[in-house]
């Protein structure tokens, strides 16, 4: 392989060879190593390029990101191959919409680490110039697309990313200063990111089999109403919500339309205005497993039913909930909801209870351990001194047990199975 000059990457008098289309394809090295992307993407000056990774070559510049990037992914598309576009860091303005056509498929677009559009800028940013408009910045239509490790800051009026195939994945990326951060369709895949002060939503949920995992939604402010809007569409759709931070915003996860089946695992939810969860429109199922809802100081409600809203089975298993300002439910609509072993909140329970008899009591107290006065309970003797005439009832507290007699003494002669519900 013939040696690179050293001097070709020398400034030329008076002349910034990235500033000079015909100086650099002139003196580009035509033979090197391949790169790891099919185009690298970087800022010199005012100016943004594009270099081929396999050729070594400057096919594109331009002083907007978005006809940089419009230019590389039309190229890959002709090509039929996919590949990798890698955005070196820097902040890039995006004077209009990335397109990602529908048969452009297999894309990875990368940048150097998850971008900030603070000052001064971290990582890989992509900004909205002013004027853009309530426009979508990056238009998706393709499948298998993946955006990684790349900021997206809507620069409080655009739009961030839609995508409208399936099969596509935002990993680690910061979408922030948008209207909708992200619009996802069916079987997309949102991870590791940050989503902070989107004014709408910060994620919209339209298709089924769609994930969101291990995200931060940040909202100081309360700058969107909704982090996560689940729009799905249809009986047979399914949602995962999983391992995220909801903090600073007035709901959490709402939802509207019709929905089958509604997954919640192990999300943290603290300071939120409103509600944790709101319900606009009908789930078949919801599970909520390890879920915690705690250090609210201005959160009313865990769980919100709107009139039109209808949970025909909440299930809500393990978790936390504590420190709300007012109650866990807030039902307009219909819920069939049970919590169980769901700390600061149970809304059924069993057990079995024993007592020693002393000759004398009459009356035998069993914490349930509700959160309400139960609307359901049992009691069962399980030994035969616990069998004998009583009347059971029950209170906040405790299911009581009466006996018309006091039972005789005895150690531990007096035992219960029961149940209650709330």
């Amino acid at each position: 392989m013939p040696r690179v000059p050293n001097d070709i990457y020398r400034k030329v008098p008076s002349v910034d060879i990235y500033d000079s289309w015909e100086l650099v394809t002139r003196h580009m090295p035509i033979e090197q190593p391949p790169a790891s992307y099919s185009y690298e993407i970087f800022k010199k000056g005012s100016k943004i390029y594009a270099k081929n990774g396999e050729t070594g070559h400057i096919e594109y510049e331009n002083t907007d990101i978005a006809d940089v990037m419009q230019d590389v992914i039309d190229a890959l598309e002709s090509a039929g191959t996919g590949g990798k576009i890698l955005i070196r860091k820097g902040l890039y303005t995006m004077g209009s919409t990335v397109t990602i056509s529908s048969t452009n498929k297999g894309v990875l677009i990368q940048g150097e680490s998850k971008g900030w559009d603070y000052t001064p800028t971290m990582g890989t940013v992509l900004k909205a110039k002013s004027g853009f408009g309530e426009n979508w910045m990056i238009d998706c239509q393709a499948q298998w697309v993946f955006f990684k490790d790349i900021g997206i800051s809507g620069n409080e009026e655009a739009n961030g990313i839609y995508i409208k195939n399936w099969d596509n994945h935002v990993v680690g990326c910061n979408i922030m200063y948008c209207k909708i951060g992200a619009r996802i369709s069916e079987h997309t895949w949102v991870d590791k990111c940050w989503i902070e002060y989107n004014t709408t939503y910060g994620i919209e949920v339209l298709g089924t089999e769609s994930w969101i995992t291990d995200c931060m939604f940040y909202n100081p402010n309360a700058y969107y109403d909704v982090a996560v809007g689940v729009n799905s569409t249809g009986p047979e759709s399914n949602v995962w919500i999983k391992f995220n931070r909801f903090t600073d915003s007035p709901v959490a996860i709402a939802q509207w339309n019709t929905i089958k089946n509604l997954y919640l695992i192990g999300n943290i939810y603290r300071d939120l205005t409103d509600c944790a969860i709101r319900c606009n429109g009908t789930i078949y199922n919801l599970m909520s497993i390890a879920d915690v809802c705690e250090g609210n100081s201005t959160t009313p409600n865990f769980i919100k039913v709107l009139s039109n809203g209808n949970i025909q089975r909440g299930i809500f298993i393990g978790g936390k909930i504590a420190d709300l300002t007012g109650a866990v439910e807030s039902i307009e609509g219909t819920a069939n909801l049970k919590f169980i072993e769901t700390d600061g909140y149970v809304t059924e329970n069993e057990g079995v209870a024993t007592f020693s008899g002393d000759g004398t009591t009459t009356t035998f107290n069993i914490p349930h351990g509700l959160a309400s006065t139960p609307s359901k309970y049992g009691v069962t003797p399980l030994t035969p001194d616990a069998d004998a005439a009583r009347t059971i009832t029950a209170d906040a507290t405790n299911i009581t047990i009466t006996f018309d007699t006091a039972p005789p003494s005895g150690t531990d002669n007096l035992k219960f199975g029961w149940w209650a519900k709330v």
